[in-house]
């Protein structure tokens, strides 16, 4: 009977060691298992991260790492299920301990300090340190950080093993959120001391740089994480969006191929990829991918702009006003700028839609940043008013500039006179009271713009030429003769311009004749016809000058 009995448990003993070992086997698989899917995690390839976390479900473990998913996404009741979960296979489980007191510590400290405590005292727990690390990231990431709380935590951590990684990235991200940025760099090379080539500590020295703008410095840090891990999407991204910053449009379209080509097009992605084929002049190219943006998220500010000043570009301008419309409908007041409502106003243009687009130029004026940049925009506003012709806008929009604060250059008085004395001349033409009384506002105006532009541009004809054309104008009759002395003393200026020369010599020979000074009126109309021999009116005046003269 003992011999019996001596054989079962001979045979229970060589059981529970085979028992053993394969449990250790297993172990030691799903540990390489959850260390391939928090790589795949840590690369944000998200696809396949979740692939391999379902399929340890069945673990403590994978349950962590969903967990840790969720936290990280900002879903921390489903970050708490997992890790309940995952405690349910392993009450002792460090990262399922520390990630639901995490959950916990906003709403119930006292128990989250609980599971913090149970974690730290496990005796044989194997990542003592990450433990501690993560605790202090906890308290990291509570609403109003408490920061003696994590560097008491991470204090702990280094004198546990001062060769975990984690403890110097919680403390880098620590000094990131205090705005320390050459503490974080010091405490991310302080990582890649311990653990060189550590992706975590290569992107956020390129992130800290990023920050400060200081892109060149970004990029070196982010080659080496592209040496470390070819595969870190957020790598990619980051150099997407640094490259866009400098303007190297062809290596955003690259490193978006990259990403492509591994599965990774979120939408914000593809928006900026969408931009820098469009600042790369790749207009038809990027038209399709703005449509695809919009069709992912109809909202996208970044992809209506662009895809409206795409519409612009191509002449679409029906579609270009339908498109920004919808922008300045959902976008937040705060992400308009001014070169929104400028090309709102080109776009309006092409449909003939006029007088809301100068309200468009004028939204852009008011928004510009500096002085510099609204005059620049009031001088493409002026420019399309000018060019149509349209006198008495023009001269409205000068006038209201002045209440916005833009003070218009000398050569943009100069184009106000020349649109002052066009106003009036047509309203001269016009010959009703109501326009008579507008003719001499305009013309008067004229002659006072005539007079700024002598003090704004002293030793030039243009104060003095539109002084001479207004007075002219206000006397049709050649009644009083104002303007003649001042078209006199305009042709005494050296390097005189043609025009001011040809409208002098055809008013003063005018004056001339009518004062009965034939011999110079005839003088003044042949220097005319020097200049511009086809002039059939003074041809003739001049040929019937000669013959009065040649009269016995």
């Amino acid at each position: 009977m003992t011999g019996i009995i001596l054989m079962h448990l001979t045979s229970l003993h060589a059981g529970a060691q085979s028992q053993a070992r394969m449990s250790a086997a297993e172990a030691r698989t799903q540990e390489v298992a959850a260390a391939a899917a928090e790589t795949e995690l840590v690369r944000g390839r998200i696809p396949e991260f979740r692939a391999m976390a379902k399929s340890l479900l069945h673990t403590a473990p994978g349950n962590f790492l969903m967990g840790e998913f969720q936290l990280r996404n900002g879903r921390a009741d489903s970050a708490a299920w997992y890790f309940r979960e995952g405690l349910k296979l392993d009450a002792n489980h460090w990262g399922c301990l520390t990630g639901l007191g995490h959950t916990l510590l906003p709403t119930a400290p006292a128990e989250a300090e609980a599971l913090f405590t149970q974690a730290n005292s496990y005796r044989q727990n194997p990542a003592l340190a990450r433990t501690q690390a993560y605790i202090a990231r906890a308290y990291l990431y509570l609403p109003v950080p408490a920061y003696e709380k994590v560097r008491s935590w991470l204090n702990t951590a280094l004198a546990t093993d001062n060769k975990e990684p984690a403890t110097y990235l919680v403390g880098a991200e620590m000094y990131i959120r205090q705005k320390k940025g050459n503490d974080a760099l010091t405490t991310y090379m302080a990582a890649l001391d311990v653990a060189p080539g550590n992706i975590q500590a290569l992107y956020g020295i390129a992130q800290v740089y990023f920050q400060g703008r200081l892109y060149e410095r970004a990029i070196e840090s982010l080659d080496l994480a592209f040496e470390a891990d070819s595969l870190h999407l957020p790598t990619l991204r980051m150099s997407m969006e640094i490259h866009y910053r400098m303007q190297d449009y062809t290596r955003v379209i690259e490193d978006y191929q990259r990403l492509q080509s591994l599965g990774e097009c979120p939408v914000e992605t593809k928006a900026l990829y969408a931009a820098a084929l469009f600042f790369d002049k790749r207009i038809d190219q990027a038209l399709p991918v703005f449509d695809q943006v919009l069709g992912m998220n109809p909202e996208n500010p970044s992809a209506l702009r662009l895809k409206a000043y795409a519409h612009q570009y191509r002449g679409e301008f029906s579609e270009g006003v339908s498109t920004i419309e919808k922008f300045f409908a959902s976008a937040d007041s705060s992400q308009i700028l001014d070169t929104d409502h400028i090309y709102h106003a080109r776009l309006l243009l092409g449909t003939g839609n006029t007088l809301p687009a100068w309200e468009e130029y004028g939204k852009a004026m008011l928004r510009a940043d500096t002085p510099d940049n609204s005059l620049v925009i009031f001088a493409e506003m002026m420019d399309s008013i000018h060019n149509r012709k349209l006198y008495e806008t023009a001269d409205q929009w000068y006038r209201r500039s002045t209440d916005m604060g833009i003070r218009p250059t000398a050569a943009q008085h100069y184009y106000w006179a020349e649109d002052c004395y066009y106003a009036s001349y047509n309203r001269l033409l016009r010959g009703t009271p109501e326009d008579s009384a507008r003719y001499r506002m305009w013309a008067n105006r004229c002659d006072s713009l005539g007079l700024v532009l002598s003090e704004l541009s002293p030793g030039t004809y243009h104060g003095l030429f539109w002084q001479a054309s207004a007075k002219a104008l206000l006397d049709p009759k050649y009644e009083v003769m104002e303007a003649r002395p001042l078209y006199e003393q305009l042709l005494t200026l050296e390097n005189l311009p043609n025009k001011p020369k040809l409208s002098a010599y055809k008013y003063l020979g005018s004056c001339a004749v009518l004062t009965n000074q034939t011999e110079m009126g005839l003088s003044y109309y042949e220097k005319y016809l020097e200049i511009n021999p086809n002039d059939a009116e003074i041809s003739g005046l001049a040929e019937s000058l000669r013959a009065h003269l040649t009269t016995p």
